[in-house]
């Protein structure tokens, strides 16, 4: 599943759990949302992220929850497709993570 929103959309108002977390995209808007929300709460965390750093999140390093937070807090447009592996090398480790088709779930 390819899932694209751009920067510029407004955040959903969601008020319950099963709107943020039920729906086709299995919480990955929701969680590309909070990255957007959590660089305004924690503003190191965005630099660091914007800088290629795979900084610590909610989220298992390798699933996609965590690759659209992190894309979030990095002030970029969702931008994932569930069907295809992806890969990122975290420039303060240099250490690259995959981020495979199996961990949709997590």
């Amino acid at each position: 599943m390819q899932l694209q929103r751009s920067i510029d959309e407004p955040l959903r108002d969601l008020k319950t759990v099963s709107e943020r977390w039920d729906g086709p995209d299995r919480g990955l808007i929701w969680s590309w949302e909070r990255g957007r929300q959590k660089r305004r709460e924690e503003p190191e965390a965005a630099v660091a992220a914007q800088a290629g750093e795979l900084i610590p999140l909610p989220w298992k390093i390798g699933s996609f929850r965590y690759l659209a937070m992190w894309q979030g807090i990095r002030n970029e447009s969702l931008n994932i497709d569930t069907d295809q592996e992806t890969t990122l090398r975290c420039t303060r480790r240099n250490k690259t993570i995959r981020f495979p088709t199996d961990m949709v779930k997590s």
